[in-house]
């Protein structure tokens, strides 16, 4: 299958199915799994010019990696029987902003996309209850949002993750540790690093009073980092 006809594929899949996560299980999405290659994925990275453009206006928008055909096998014999959501992060990039303006951030992407007559899907809701806007006096519930799009001129459903940057630096861990597990770098879940830091975020943007002290948690950072902590995360943390 050439990268033309696999991205007809995609259309015709997405027209029929939307990105809804309830049908990434359907026969259409598994059906173009085994027409996966490095070239298709070395398509769908070039792609990510093109959505910087298209959604500038957003805020700066970091691309992640390029995928490798070693990372979608894995994925693929991770995921439950049925579900081939590794389809849908071909393209991927991370917004960073404040709790308070993950919605008006995704309100900006769903303008744009139906303007230019994509699809969008909302991967269920970082507010409580879904769909509540937080001034009419709703809880975050997590620091972090995915929302998906697909827009003919790419041609790939784009991962939109929306949130906190501590999130998007935990998760670009996870991302080199899987690569390379001996690179060097340090599991951010480790002793509930992620959990603690988390519910500190989140206690603060909801107004409570937090758990932890920032102190504890920079000592936390200290000690999983055996006493050097990177000075990017070290940013990160004196601006919560």
């Amino acid at each position: 299958m050439t990268i033309d006809s696999f991205k007809e594929k995609i259309f015709d899949t997405v027209r029929q199915l939307t990105l809804d996560e309830s049908n990434w299980g359907h026969p259409k999405w598994q059906a173009l799994c085994p027409a996966i290659t490095q070239e298709v994925l070395n398509d769908a990275f070039a792609q990510h010019e093109t959505v910087q453009a298209i959604f500038a206006s957003v805020a700066p928008i970091v691309p992640r990696s390029c995928k490798t055909m070693a990372r979608i096998e894995k994925k693929t014999q991770s995921l439950s029987p049925g579900n081939y959501k590794v389809l849908s992060d071909f393209v991927a990039v991370r917004l960073n902003c404040k709790l308070e303006e993950i919605a008006s951030k995704i309100e900006i992407i769903r303008a744009i996309v139906l303007e230019k007559g994509g699809s969008l899907y909302v991967r269920r809701s970082w507010l409580s209850p879904d769909q509540a806007a937080f001034h009419d006096g709703k809880k975050f519930t997590d620091i972090t949002q995915y929302v998906y799009a697909y827009l003919p001129e790419v041609g790939y459903p784009i991962e939109f993750q929306i949130g906190h940057i501590f999130a998007a630096h935990t998760f670009t861990m996870d991302s080199a540790l899987r690569d390379n597990p001996a690179c060097g770098k340090v599991d951010l879940w480790t002793d509930n690093f992620y959990k603690r830091v988390k519910a500190y975020i989140l206690e603060k943007a909801n107004g409570q009073e937090t758990t932890d002290s920032l102190d504890a948690i920079q000592t936390l950072a200290q000690h999983i980092h055996n006493g050097q902590t990177p000075r990017e995360l070290q940013l990160i943390l004196q601006s919560m």
